[in-house]
């Protein structure tokens, strides 16, 4: 079964390759490695690109979707205001949810 380490940079997922161990990405490639699973009950959720990793939970998480969106204790990123449902879309510029017109 192939595995999977990503690449940390001050807590940002640079990359994701698929390798036999950690210790081979340490000595081969340096840096920070921490393994990443496709299934999302093992560290939060699965790391790409982009994405953050927080240490102290040892978990990953999503990129920040918008400036205004804060982190809450289960590293989800919370709008400022509730969504009223998925027919709405965040408007960073008004800081209000937008009837999405593409349903």
């Amino acid at each position: 079964m192939p595995k999977y380490f990503a690449k940390i940079n001050n807590k940002i997922v640079e990359t994701v390759i698929v390798v036999d161990s950690q210790k081979w990405c340490e000595d081969n490639l340096g840096g920070t490695w921490v393994e990443t699973f496709m299934d999302a009950r093992e560290r939060k959720q699965y790391a790409g690109p982009g994405s953050n990793y927080d240490q102290t939970s040892d978990k990953f998480y999503s990129a920040k979707p918008f400036p205004s969106w804060t982190l809450d204790n289960n590293l989800d990123w919370q709008p400022p205001k509730v969504k009223p449902d998925d027919t709405y879309r965040w408007d960073e510029d008004t800081q209000e949810w937008k009837k999405r017109t593409d349903l």
